[in-house]
């Protein structure tokens, strides 16, 4: 994320989470230091944000969404959840966008990976339905990781990824294929948790929607995520029949 002041001059930086330290780290060349910056360079006695971590932030934001969605977040629950002052949480996350990408990271981390057996399509529907319900987990989150420049997020999903091509690869697929099959699945899988969260309550007076209406969406609601997969492996399977047969 670049950040611009102007300080007697301008102030060029990038923030991002070091993973191996668990920091934050900016980087960048600053005319001016800023006052706040001249203050913390000077040390003194440490407050109690010094001594947390990124990832024991990220894991009090995933509790606080887990509980109300993202909506709800915000610095000050946060900090409850963590037992400090909203003063002592700034030095890891200056604004509530630092609490997403820090969750964002930790909510990559924690992404289920798919099974390994012998039956490769029964082991992507167990892959995608936890996926789901990872996601559905967290409401809000999926949506609100978009709006977060990709730089400051990362991306700590890459081990399941590579595990779900590898897997595609290894039934047959080409990498190419593999990699729209993966999109395809899991936008399967997110658009799902995020159209339909878990909890989701129609009031049909409100869209003017009759009972029989109402009952028809409910069932889709119920059943339909996993009628939808179910065709797309099946689509999935016959494709690569397909590709044996000839």
């Amino acid at each position: 994320m670049k950040l611009q002041r102007s300080n007697g001059g301008n102030t060029n930086w990038r923030l991002r989470i070091d993973v191996g330290t668990g920091v934050w780290r900016s980087t960048g060349v600053s005319e001016r230091p800023s006052s706040r910056t001249r203050r913390a360079n000077r040390g003194g006695r440490p407050t109690a944000g010094s001594e947390l971590t990124v990832e024991a932030v990220a894991s009090a934001t995933l509790e606080v969404i887990a509980d109300g969605g993202v909506e709800s977040l915000t610095r000050g629950r946060v900090a409850e959840a963590l037992g400090v002052s909203v003063r002592g949480l700034y030095r890891l996350a200056p604004s509530v966008d630092h609490l997403v990408a820090a969750a964002a990271v930790e909510w990559q981390r924690r992404w289920p990976l798919p099974p390994l057996t012998a039956d490769w399509v029964a082991d992507l529907r167990t892959w995608c339905t936890d996926t789901r319900a990872h996601a559905a987990a967290y409401p809000g989150l999926t949506a609100a990781v978009q709006r977060i420049p990709p730089a400051l997020v990362g991306d700590a999903t890459g081990p399941i990824v590579q595990a779900v091509l590898a897997r595609l690869v290894e039934v047959g697929f080409a990498m190419d294929e593999a990699q729209s099959l993966f999109g395809v699945l899991s936008m399967h899988c997110l658009g799902w948790a995020v159209i339909f969260p878990d909890g989701l309550v129609l009031d049909a007076s409100a869209v003017d929607m009759d009972a029989e209406m109402a009952q028809a969406h409910a069932s889709f609601r119920s059943d339909g995520f996993t009628l939808g997969l179910d065709l797309l492996l099946e689509g999935i399977a016959a494709r690569l029949g397909a590709k044996d047969e000839a």
